[in-house]
């Protein structure tokens, strides 16, 4: 199956732990180096990407099933690819946005290694909190409950 994105066409073959190849000479050198998923045609290497890229455009305002009306769960990841991010619904709808300074139901701290595996399925969010690998203020239920969310989206 060949699936289109941008103009690179990306067909089904192994690489490291990716299943891609690339029609294209500098994107496949890129791609080749490091841990990759491609999620409905975009290609998935860090958090940021999940969070500025690929959630938005998965979920638009979809993830208002998870999330209570005037709720805020921010996101801090470290290293390549990290940052902080929010995931908000309120009266004008559910979006994703850089963390601010306002109050937080829940907040998640870990590294972008982690992010990635739970994302990816091959960690469970309650094993990295338990092994202390997530770390997670307020909520604690609701922050478990997201992962069902993103893993859907991803």
């Amino acid at each position: 199956m060949d699936i289109a994105f941008s103009e690179v066409v990306i067909e089904e073959v192994s690489i490291s732990k990716c299943v891609l190849a690339f029609d294209g000479g500098a994107i496949s050198e890129h791609i080749a180096s490091q841990q990759c998923t491609i999620w409905l045609g975009a290609i998935v290497t860090d958090p940021q990407a999940f969070f500025e890229s690929f959630l938005p455009q998965t979920l638009g305002g979809r993830f208002s099933d998870a999330l209570p009306e005037d709720t805020v769960v921010a996101f801090h990841i470290a290293g390549d690819g990290g940052g902080a991010w929010q995931m908000m619904r309120d009266l004008d709808g559910s979006r994703i946005l850089p963390v601010d300074a306002g109050a937080k139901d829940c907040e998640m701290w870990c590294t972008a290694d982690i992010f990635m595996r739970i994302i990816r399925g091959s960690l469970g969010s309650n094993r990295a909190f338990l092994s202390g690998d997530l770390r997670i203020a307020g909520d604690v239920g609701l922050a478990l409950r997201l992962e069902g969310l993103l893993r859907r989206a991803a």
